[in-house]
C-alpha cells in the first residue's frame, strides 16, 4: 500500500520510501509548486549516481548499476532492483535513493546481517561519492555520475553487454533485463511479451555468398527490425542468427501483432550485397505473461523457443 508523504518534508525515515511514487511526493512536498527543491539542490532530473559491486570477484563484478531520484533495493530477491543471489544477503537488504535534502541515503530494511557504508553498521546514513556500502558480504561502491571511476564502468558494462556485429544487447545482457523486467511487471501487474526469431536458412546465404554477406545480412535485418520498435522495447542478438525481441505492457494478442510486423519488415522486400539480390524471411515464436502473472524467465523463453519450433515446422516466415 502506497503511503502518504511525512509531514516534515524533510524526513529520511524509512517509512518515507516506501515505494518510488511516496518517496517521489516526499520529494516534491519539499520545494514550490513546481516541484524544485530547496537549497541544497538535488542532482537535475535524468541525472544519476551507481552502485558498482567491487566484491566478491566474478560474474556481475565491475557493473554499474543506477540509482535515479526513485530508490532502489538492494537483495537477494528477484524483485530487488539491484539484485544479488549471494546467501549471506537478505530478500530485501537495504533501500538507496535520493532524499529531500539533496542527498543519496542508504537504509537498512531490517536485514539479518547488516549494512555497513565504509565498515561502520548503520540503520541509516547519508552516502558520499566513493563510499563503500557492504550488504551482507557482498561490498559495493558508491560513485555520483561526475566521478571519473563511473564513467569507466559504465563504458566496460556497455562494452561487455554488447553484440559487435550489431551493436544490440549480448545474451548475457539481455538476459539479466529480461529478468529485471519481468520482475519489475509481475510487482506492477502489467503483462510482458517476449519474441524469439531467426534468419531462415542463414547458413544458405553465408554458404552461397560468403561470410561478409552474411554480416551484412544480419546487420540490415536488425536495421528494419528496430525500425519498427517502440523506444522502451528491448532488442538482443541471443546468438548466431537469431534474436530476442522484450515487450513491456503488450499482452500476447500484441506481441503476434509485432511479431507479424517483424516478419513483413525482414521478408517485404529483397536484400543485396555486392550486386546479388536475395530474399531473406524471419521465423518468429511469441510468449507472453498476463499482468499479475509470475513467470520465470527461462519458462518464458522455453515457450517463446516452443513457438519458434512451431514456426519453422510449419514452413518458415510465419509467426506463431
Amino acid at each position: 500500500m502506497r503511503m502518504a508523504p511525512p509531514a516534515d518534508p524533510t524526513d529520511l525515515s524509512p517509512d518515507a520510501w516506501i515505494d518510488p511514487a511516496a518517496a517521489r511526493d516526499s520529494v516534491r512536498a519539499a520545494g514550490d509548486e513546481t516541484g524544485r527543491l530547496p537549497a541544497p539542490v538535488p542532482p537535475a532530473a535524468g541525472s544519476t549516481a551507481y552502485l558498482v559491486r567491487v566484491h566478491p570477484l566474478g560474474d556481475g563484478a565491475g557493473s554499474p548499476h543506477p540509482v535515479g531520484p526513485l530508490p532502489v533495493v538492494i537483495g537477494r530477491g528477484e524483485a530487488a532492483e539491484v539484485h544479488t543471489p549471494d546467501q549471506s544477503v537478505s530478500r530485501r537488504h537495504a533501500r538507496v535513493g535520493l532524499g529531500p535534502d539533496g542527498r543519496y541515503h542508504v537504509f537498512d530494511l531490517g536485514s539479518s546481517n547488516g549494512t555497513y557504508v565504509n565498515e561502520a553498521r548503520v540503520t541509516h546514513a547519508a552516502l558520499a561519492d566513493g563510499d563503500t556500502v557492504r550488504v551482507g558480504r557482498v561490498v559495493y561502491r558508491f560513485l555520483t555520475a561526475g566521478n571519473p571511476e563511473a564513467a569507466y564502468h559504465r563504458e566496460a558494462a556497455r562494452a561487455a553487454g554488447e553484440d559487435p556485429l550489431t551493436g544490440l544487447l549480448n545474451r548475457r545482457a539481455f538476459d539479466a533485463v529480461l529478468a529485471r523486467e519481468l520482475a519489475a511487471a509481475a510487482r506492477a501487474g502489467r503483462p510482458t511479451a517476449l519474441l524469439l526469431f531467426d534468419v531462415d536458412r542463414f547458413k544458405d546465404v553465408n554458404d552461397g555468398l560468403g561470410h561478409p554477406a552474411g554480416d551484412h545480412t544480419l546487420r540490415e535485418v536488425v536495421r528494419r527490425v528496430r525500425a519498427e520498435l517502440r523506444g522502451g522495447d528491448v532488442f538482443a542478438r541471443s546468438g548466431g542468427d537469431e534474436f530476442a525481441v522484450l515487450l513491456p505492457g503488450a499482452d500476447a494478442a500484441a506481441g503476434k501483432g509485432v511479431a507479424e510486423v517483424v516478419r513483413r519488415a525482414v521478408g517485404g522486400r529483397p536484400f543485396g550485397f555486392g550486386g546479388a539480390r536475395y530474399a531473406v524471411t524471419v521465423s518468429v515464436g511469441v510468449a507472453a505473461c498476463g499482468a499479475g502473472e509470475s513467470v520465470a524467465p527461462a519458462d518464458l523463453v522455453r515457450r517463446a523457443d516452443e513457438r519458434l519450433y512451431a514456426a519453422k515446422a510449419g514452413g518458415r516466415d510465419r509467426a506463431e
